[in-house]
C-alpha cells in the first residue's frame, strides 16, 4: 500500500512546473522586447537619415540661390561655390542630381538619394538663371555659375558642360 501512495503523490511536481513556466514566460518577454526595440531603432535610423537628406538638400538649394544672386549683377562671371557635408548619411553614401524642367530651365528639382537605405528627397529649386542637368556625389558638392562666352550664364552641380 505504501508503494501505491508514492506513485500517486504529486506534491513536489508543482515547484518544477512553476519554474519551467516562469522561465518560458521570461524568455518570451525578453524576445518580444528585443524584437520591438530592434524595429524601433531601425525606424529611428530611417527618420534621422531622411531628416539629414532634407537638411543637405535645403542647404544645397540655398547655395544654388546664392549663385543665382551673383548672376544678378549683370556681369558675365564664372563662380564656384563649395559646400562641405558628411560623406555618408546613416553610414551610407548618397548622391544628388539637379534636374531642370524641360520647358523652363529656371525651375528644377534637386534629388538626393541614399540608395543603400532606399531613401530619397526632392527639393524644388527656382532661379532666374537657367540650370543644367548635373549629378554629383553628396559629400562635397560644388555649385558652379558658368558663362558660356555668348552672354549666357547657367548653374550646374560639379561643373559646367
Amino acid at each position: 500500500m505504501r508503494r501505491n501512495a508514492l506513485q500517486t503523490d504529486d506534491r513536489g511536481a508543482s515547484i518544477a512546473i512553476t519554474h519551467a513556466l516562469t522561465l518560458a514566460i521570461t524568455a518570451i518577454l525578453i524576445t518580444t522586447l528585443l524584437v520591438t526595440t530592434g524595429n524601433y531603432l531601425t525606424n529611428q535610423q530611417d527618420k534621422v537619415a531622411q531628416s539629414q537628406l532634407k537638411d543637405v538638400g535645403g542647404d544645397v538649394a540655398s547655395v544654388i540661390d546664392r549663385a543665382d544672386r551673383v548672376n544678378e549683377t549683370g556681369e558675365q562671371v564664372n563662380a564656384t561655390f563649395e559646400a562641405s557635408y558628411p560623406e555618408q548619411i546613416a553610414g551610407e553614401p548618397y548622391s544628388m542630381a539637379l534636374v531642370p524642367n524641360s520647358s523652363d530651365r529656371t525651375n528644377a528639382t534637386l534629388y538626393l538619394n541614399a540608395s543603400e537605405l532606399g531613401l530619397s528627397v526632392t527639393v524644388p529649386v527656382r532661379t532666374d538663371t537657367p540650370m543644367v542637368n548635373s549629378r554629383t556625389r553628396g559629400e562635397n558638392p560644388t555649385v558652379r555659375l558658368c558663362a558660356d562666352g555668348g552672354g549666357n550664364q547657367r548653374i550646374a552641380l560639379r561643373g559646367c558642360p
